[in-house]
């Protein structure tokens, strides 16, 4: 088969020039399926995250906690908000509703869709 793809090809320079070029495209492909998974992995492994967090601290505190904050900031986040899980849970607070958090002098996270 090595010699009827060669034959094909009048010179040699052609032939290695294709075969460079195809492997070249597979490893391509290849590395790029491989980050793709990797980056699918760590998505669904903090959205696992994310979920159990509010979960566990509203069950033991208060099950209407809809809201989190931190004792630093000014924002707040819904508990699947990107921003929420960034906060340490020695620095968060946690609010039953947005008129509470804004009655606190929080405003809204513009990177979080809230459920209205």
């Amino acid at each position: 088969m090595y010699s009827r793809i060669k034959l094909f090809f009048s010179e040699d320079v052609y032939f290695y020039t294709v075969l460079i070029v195809l492997v070249s495209l597979i490893s391509f492909a290849l590395g790029r399926a491989s980050v793709q998974s990797a980056v699918i992995d760590r998505t669904v492994s903090q959205t696992r995250i994310q979920l159990r967090e509010p979960i566990a601290t509203a069950s033991a505190t208060s099950p209407t906690i809809r809201y989190v904050g931190s004792k630093n900031g000014s924002k707040y986040h819904a508990p699947w908000c990107p921003g929420a899980s960034q906060i340490k849970e020695a620095n968060r607070i946690y609010f039953n509703s947005e008129e509470e958090a804004q009655a606190r002098g929080y405003t809204p996270a513009a990177n979080c869709e809230f459920a209205r």
